[in-house]
């Protein structure tokens, strides 16, 4: 569900899109269903006329029959009359149901005509009715099926089979009417998805200013906090970095843009400690350690009611831990450490060894490489580092002599490629 989520909101037009195809297909079957329905009952009343006013042979047959003025020979003529007129089946029931007289088209095959009467014959039963008209189509034709009442004397079914000329007009007639239907349903889709397309348009520009104007408001939480205890705000803009690309390089599931928040507001919790103990140039006491980590509950307490930035909370609560379980706050161990924590440590570390800070020099990439190696499997995670030696050296190259400004760019096509 959160892939297709996803999905819908990269790419909102593509998906409005298929969703009225889906509609607009679906609601053109549905009314030509009940337009084809509506036009053949319709035609069937004129049919019927006709058959009232062309078929006098028929009118003739019921009379006769009800007046009890027929010998056999002569219903049989009457009938043969009808049959090779266009009704391809009669049938003549007495009063107890039984069929005494028959006759049909030698086009007609009687186990398909046979079926579909039954289900008239017992619904005409069933509601006691004197008479009834319906149609069917079948095989391209249309049909009539009329059955009525002779008096007390019983009934005489009939399937009147509709002219081909007639037919083909009927059918031209229909195709019509749907072409019409359906365009007149393609225009209105259309008309509608155009209106729906520019409100969609319009949020998702809304939505993208408002998304622009958080990552600037979480970059400059993240370099005012960063100016706290370094130098200069591109600490930040550095671990981003090397964060981002050891995930991508794990190419295991991770959550990009978790990882990015987390990034820039890992130190978020600094905010509360005292400057004496945070630009501290010594070593800090025992106590001024303990002090020092409460940051990290400080971030989790300034984030855990921001909708938007709750999912920063695994890199800002656990990046201190170690994979050994000798961390802070929890003391997690291994795989227990979230893994966006477990890459931001490698990231964190590696930049604060080879960066200037109030209270050290810079080590070289050499030395940093090595301190980072003797502590994996203690404070890193091994599969983290494997993936960070690989890209280790070409990430440093590329950022360890960038400015603010070049570091800023760089940021921003990472966050436009996980935030678009």
């Amino acid at each position: 569900m959160s892939i297709i989520k996803q999905r819908i909101i990269n790419h909102p037009f593509k998906c409005l899109f298929i969703i009225f195809i889906v509609i607009y297909i679906l609601t053109s079957l549905i009314v030509s269903f009940f337009i084809f329905n509506y036009r053949l009952k319709s035609i069937s009343r004129l049919v019927l006329t006709t058959i009232n006013q062309e078929s006098d042979t028929f009118k003739y047959f019921i009379n006769q029959i009800n007046e009890n003025k027929f010998v056999f020979k002569d219903i049989e003529s009457n009938l043969l009359k009808l049959t090779s007129q266009n009704f391809s089946y009669i049938k003549v029931f007495d009063k107890n149901h039984k069929p005494l007289f028959y006759a049909k088209s030698i086009t007609i095959k009687n186990k398909e005509f046979n079926k579909i009467s039954r289900n008239f014959y017992k619904e005409f039963l069933k509601n006691g009715m004197k008479k009834k008209v319906d149609f069917f189509y079948f095989k391209k034709r249309l049909f009539l099926i009329l059955i009525e009442k002779i008096g007390n004397k019983g009934f005489v079914e009939a399937i009147y089979q509709v002219p081909k000329d007639m037919n083909d007009r009927i059918k031209i007639n229909l195709i019509q009417s749907i072409k019409i239907i359906s365009f007149v349903l393609l225009i209105t889709f259309f008309v509608i998805f155009l209106i729906l397309s520019s409100f969609t348009r319009t949020i998702k520009n809304f939505n993208f200013q408002l998304l622009n104007e958080n990552i600037n408001f979480l970059q400059t939480i993240g370099v005012m906090i960063a100016k706290r205890d370094s130098e200069t705000g591109e600490h930040n803009y550095r671990v981003t970095y090397y964060a981002v690309k050891i995930a991508e390089n794990l190419k295991i599931s991770i959550n990009m843009k978790a990882l990015i928040k987390g990034a820039f507001l890992h130190d978020i919790g600094k905010i509360a400690i005292p400057d004496n103990i945070l630009l501290k140039p010594g070593k800090l006491t025992e106590k001024e350690f303990e002090i020092m980590k409460t940051h990290v509950a400080h971030g989790i307490e300034i984030l855990k009611n921001n909708d938007f930035l709750i999912d920063a909370i695994d890199v800002v609560a656990y990046h201190h831990e170690k994979v050994d379980g000798t961390g802070y706050l929890k003391g997690l161990k291994g795989e227990q450490i979230p893994i966006n924590a477990r890459i931001f440590a490698v990231a964190d570390v590696f930049d604060a060894l080879t960066s200037k800070r109030p209270y050290k020099a810079p080590f070289s990439f050499e030395k940093s490489m090595q301190i980072i190696k003797d502590d994996t499997g203690k404070h890193f995670c091994p599969i983290v580092v494997e993936a960070f030696e690989k890209i280790a050296r070409e990430m440093y190259n590329k950022i360890s002599n960038s400015n603010s400004e070049e570091l800023r760019i760089l940021i921003k096509e990472i966050i436009v490629k996980y935030f678009k």
